[in-house]
């Protein structure tokens, strides 16, 4: 199958079918045409996903990059957890030394139990503990 080229201009104006012609003179076929209004009323938020507990989006926007607070709160809870902590003893833990959950809110119980995934994935990367 031949191969084709594809250009996509931006227009500065309103199409004319001179510029048309021109192009079909060209060898050029038309292919797509793409249109855009301006949005009415209120436009919902795009839902963006969060970068996973431990991590931040690096400052290039290219990739996650360690987030220095959060891993010092998987570590702990990793301790706490190896120290056969329950998940209300583990919350009040890392609320007695003031590190709040990613909404900048007191942990619960719940919250704890949420990181477990994340904690599975993460607790590798994470520094040894010296006991």
């Amino acid at each position: 199958m031949a191969q084709s080229n594809r250009v996509r201009e931006p227009l500065q104006g309103p199409l004319s079918i001179d510029t048309v012609q021109q192009r079909l003179s060209a060898g050029w076929r038309l292919v797509a045409l793409e249109w855009e209004k301006p949005a009415e009323g209120e436009v919902a938020p795009a839902m963006l996903e969060q970068p996973p507990f431990g991590r931040q989006v690096a400052t290039d926007c290219r990739h996650l990059e360690p987030n220095p607070q959060e891993e010092e709160i998987l570590q702990r809870i990793l301790d706490l957890i190896i120290d056969d902590r329950s998940l209300a003893e583990i919350a009040s833990d890392l609320n007695e030394r003031r590190l709040p959950n990613r909404a900048g809110l007191p942990w619960r119980q719940l919250d704890v139990f949420n990181l477990w995934p994340r904690l599975i994935d993460a607790a590798p990367e994470l520094r040894p503990v010296a006991r």
